[in-house]
């Protein structure tokens, strides 16, 4: 087998990064000096960019992500990934 077909797909390397508990899903991947949880995405051309967990998290979940939006969360925890916990909002 390639490597290439050995590469784990974007589900798999978000979910052995997430800690389930009874309330909030926990990121125990990277982290953004901000406190939210980092993961790297490979785009199209081959390159890779960072995203932040939680907006994969909504993404994967509830579909895209409405432009000028933001995903914030209601228990107010950076690192949490639980989408039961997010919603779209403003800065306002």
């Amino acid at each position: 087998m390639s490597s290439k077909s050995q590469r784990k797909t974007l589900s798999e390397r978000f979910w052995e990064k997430v800690e389930k508990t009874d309330f909030c899903w926990i990121w125990r991947g990277a982290k953004h000096p901000d406190g939210h949880g980092w993961i790297y995405l490979r785009t199209e051309n081959g390159k890779t960019k960072a995203t932040y967990a939680h907006r994969l998290s909504w993404e994967m979940h509830n579909g895209e992500i409405t432009e000028g939006m933001q995903v914030l969360h209601l228990c107010d925890i950076a690192f949490c990934v639980n989408p039961d916990h997010l919603y779209l909002g403003t800065v306002r």
